[in-house]
């Protein structure tokens, strides 16, 4: 009904905000400013969100997928093979600083960006099985998925690719950006906030190496 669809329209822009988050992050509209500052506007730009190595997103149920340390280890070699492309690169929250990098020109480490302002962004958005991927649909992007995430069985929300490099084949011989239909989102995200999850207060309690005391955010 109406109220239903009003309601589930509020949901998806208040989230687009990022303002609703439990990682501590940059505010949207400084990354924003930030972003556009350094985003290279005359070449692909590729956007990678990285995971836990040990989280069971990446080490359970990815027979038949690429192992998710041979994607991460690819983007090496695919940086310097692809040196027109520029690759951005967001560490998860619990890993630590990242300096594997820097030492190649056309990758960039983005700590403490917004991960909605990096989704509003970027128009490519390439991840293993990450709710990123969950983030970026939202979005209205749709994401290159190399895992097995669920949202990228039929091929509708995201586009699947066997690895890195395929999916970097796709976006260099894809005229357009990947823009997902809004219905489409629409009854999507219906369905998770009506059938699979529900409204709720988060406690994160993950502490950082420097112990600071969680955080409280609702969703």
């Amino acid at each position: 009904n109406v109220k239903e669809k009003e309601s589930i329209s509020r949901y998806i822009s208040k989230i687009r905000t990022g303002k609703n988050t439990l990682e501590n992050m940059q505010d949207y509209e400084d990354s924003i400013q930030n972003l556009h500052s350094i985003i290279n506007k005359n070449t692909k730009n590729i956007f990678i969100p990285f995971q836990l190595p040990d989280d069971m997103a990446v080490t359970y149920f990815n027979e038949n997928y690429q192992n998710y340390d041979d994607f991460t280890s690819d983007i090496k070699t695919l940086a310097l093979k692809y040196s027109e492309i520029m690759f951005y690169i967001k560490p998860h929250p619990l890993m630590p600083n990242i300096n594997s990098f820097e030492n190649y020109t056309n990758i960039i480490i983005l700590n403490n960006t917004n991960i909605h302002a990096i989704l509003d962004v970027f128009d490519y958005i390439v991840l293993y099985n990450s709710g990123v991927g969950l983030l970026s649909i939202l979005h209205g992007k749709k994401p290159y998925c190399i895992g097995n995430a669920f949202y990228s069985l039929n091929g509708r929300l995201a586009t699947k690719a066997v690895n890195l490099e395929q999916a970097i084949q796709f976006i260099l011989d894809s005229e357009y950006k990947q823009n997902l239909d809004e219905m489409i989102v629409f009854k999507f995200i219906t369905w998770l906030l009506e059938k699979k999850y529900s409204t709720f207060q988060a406690e994160d309690k993950i502490r950082d190496l420097v112990g600071n005391p969680p955080t409280a955010t609702t969703f």
